[in-house]
């Protein structure tokens, strides 16, 4: 995922050569050459400015979606090019959901993907948070899946589970931002839920928006009918299956809001959130930049589905086109599904922890030769600084930066930094030779 973010007054979108991005308020045009795209979505989320009918016309020619945003996270919709014409997948999913039987089942594959993808999700939270996951596990032992026979019984399971979800997840909240006012998800008043009045609500909404758009173009890639789904009743104006999807990627989207929190001081600040006149919050233009180019960035870890390595969204779309043909055969008895789709690790190192930006964004070209790190990947590096992307470092160059710093101190004794621990006597890091040829070094 390689979005490009519309936002901004007046940003206009429309075509000369290329795709033509006119920032009217900062006076600057992109203009993106055909075929040389280096997006794959666009995210507009401003009220004001246009995009033309040559522009729309590109980007579906160049199978690249529009999604449009709220301000409160909602989602007004998805310009996508379209799906396949497939009725059979279509009359499957129509017998399935007519047969109580295959519904309870599709509904039960979902859920019990949920609830693992939760539990896996909430034992990350205790290694960092010292939080206790065992009261999911419990409740989901206490309800076996041989009473999973109806769906309003699977919903009243799911919203126990969500309860002990939401109150440990608090906890790892109130450790790493006591003040930010988070209670849970599930509130008396649904507007307080979708209009967040904290910033752990905002940012989480503006996370599932993303995560539902990204979902409802795999489901249209899978040929399915979106207003038909399993868990998620079917009402006006919504798309179930596509909620229903949505609950495979919730789990991710969490621990990305709170590396977020946990990594980046500057969600902290004023100005990183906007207060409304109905006392809601939405995000500023910055922040709303940084959780995208986060998200992004979690979306595209390599996950290994069926023994070869491909990128989360690649595995959720494979994953809907395994479920269309599973609910496009015929079967004379409901057979047991199962989702594998894994939950990509989001390290702490990867999405640019403050102490490591700031000790990147501080390196000099000899400071970084010393350590063994070319001069093109601090530049790379302090450039993703400069405009506010998270950082991509490799492991051993993180060591090396940390390593820098207790060699300045004490090597024998141990550095733990946001996410980033070093065992004791951690050796000093090489330190480089003169360059003896151009592109080559010799280290000792």
């Amino acid at each position: 995922m390689r979005p490009l973010l519309i936002s901004g007054f007046g940003t206009c979108l429309y075509t000369r050569k290329g795709l033509v991005v006119d920032e009217r308020e900062a006076g600057t045009a992109t203009e993106y050459p055909p075929h040389q795209l280096p997006f794959d979505w666009v995210v507009v989320d401003n009220y004001t400015g246009y995009v033309s009918w040559s522009a729309l016309r590109f980007l579906m020619a160049h199978t690249i979606p529009v999604v449009h945003m709220a301000w409160n996270g909602n989602l007004y919709g998805v310009t996508a090019p379209p799906g396949p014409i497939s009725a059979r997948v279509k009359l499957g999913q129509y017998r399935t959901y007519t047969d109580a039987s295959r519904r309870v089942a599709c509904a039960s594959a979902f859920l019990r993907a949920k609830l693992a993808l939760s539990i896996r999700h909430m034992s990350d939270m205790a290694h960092m948070y010292g939080i206790c996951p065992t009261g999911l596990k419990e409740e989901v032992e206490r309800y076996p899946e041989t009473r999973w026979t109806d769906i309003n019984r699977l919903l009243e399971f799911e919203a126990k589970c969500a309860n002990i979800y939401w109150r440990e997840y608090r906890k790892a909240v109130e450790a790493l931002w006591p003040g930010s006012g988070f209670i849970s998800r599930g509130n008396t008043s649904y507007s307080w839920t979708r209009n967040a009045a904290d910033p752990i609500n905002a940012l989480l909404n503006y996370g599932y928006a993303i995560l539902e758009a990204r979902c409802r173009v795999a489901v249209v890639r899978a040929g399915f009918d979106p207003t038909i789904g399993y868990l998620h009743s079917i009402a006006p104006s919504k798309h179930p299956l596509v909620y229903d999807f949505q609950e495979l990627g919730r789990a991710l989207v969490d621990s990305v809001v709170l590396e977020m929190v946990r990594a980046d001081p500057a969600i902290r600040k004023k100005g990183a959130f906007v207060r409304t006149t109905d006392w809601g919050l939405r995000l500023a233009p910055d922040t709303a930049k940084a959780l995208i180019a986060r998200l992004s960035f979690a979306f595209s870890r390599k996950v290994k589905y069926e023994r070869v390595p491909v990128t989360w969204e690649t595995a959720l779309l494979r994953e809907a086109q395994r479920f269309a043909e599973e609910v496009s055969m015929e079967r004379r008895k409901p057979r047991v599904f199962a989702f594998d789709l894994p939950l990509p690790e989001v390290h702490p190192p990867t999405l640019g922890a403050s102490d490591l930006a700031e000790k990147i964004g501080g390196l000099s070209v000899p400071e970084a030769r010393k350590l063994g790190i070319p001069k093109t990947t601090l530049w790379y590096q302090q450039r993703r600084l400069r405009q506010g992307a998270p950082l991509r470092v490799y492991r051993k160059v993180a060591r090396r930066i940390e390593g820098a710093a207790i060699s300045h101190t004490d090597a024998t004794a141990p550095t733990v930094s946001r996410g980033v621990s070093l065992p004791p006597k951690y050796p000093r890091p090489p330190i480089a030779k003169e360059e003896q040829s151009r592109g080559q070094r010799h280290r000792e």
